[in-house]
């Protein structure tokens, strides 16, 4: 039997969209593993103190917490965009926080503000990917919702394995 995607746009089998939902939990995580998990280290290492990083964890977390209610009550008018194109939008800002990382590592406040926007986008995002899965079964769709999010436990542990050998290696720097 088929299952529907968001919307109505196509049909798909349960191991088609189980496979699918998957790919977007594994993904996610991977980038909450890189971006979250490792914060301490990169900003020490740029020079932070402890306390400043805490600030700045904390300071995304109250961003986020702020955030969610505007974008889940955007989410629900039925004018809004799909809830696919609003996760495509955070990753993307996201994205482009770690993009500045990179580019902009020697300046100090500018990688303080893109560490800052990654960590509440990425914090933002996480209720909206959970959403999709939610979206779906309310839909009528047949998720496998379990094997679909244990992928974000495989793909975090993978991520935290490899990035704590580079950084064994390499530091903090190779990080966002």
């Amino acid at each position: 039997m088929g299952a529907k995607k968001e919307r109505g746009e196509k049909y798909m089998t349960t191991k088609q969209l189980t496979a699918r939902y998957g790919l977007i939990h594994g993904t996610y995580w991977m980038a909450y593993a890189a971006i979250s998990g490792y914060v301490s280290l990169y900003l020490l290492e740029l020079g932070f103190s402890n306390g400043a990083v805490g600030a700045l964890i904390a300071l995304s977390g109250v961003v986020s917490a702020f955030l969610q209610p505007m974008v889940a009550g955007y989410a629900d008018r039925e004018t809004s965009l799909s809830l696919k194109t609003i996760n495509l939008i955070v990753a993307a800002l996201t994205g482009l926080c770690g993009l500045g990382l990179c580019l902009f590592r020697e300046n100090k406040g500018a990688a303080l503000a893109f560490y800052a926007g990654a960590l509440a986008l990425l914090q933002l995002q996480t209720p909206l990917v959970n959403s999709l899965g939610v979206t779906s079964i309310n839909c009528g769709c047949k998720l496998n919702y379990g094997v679909s999010k244990s992928a974000s436990s495989v793909t975090y542990a993978l991520v935290c394995f490899v990035l704590g050998r580079v950084t064994a290696e390499l530091g903090g720097r190779p990080v966002p």
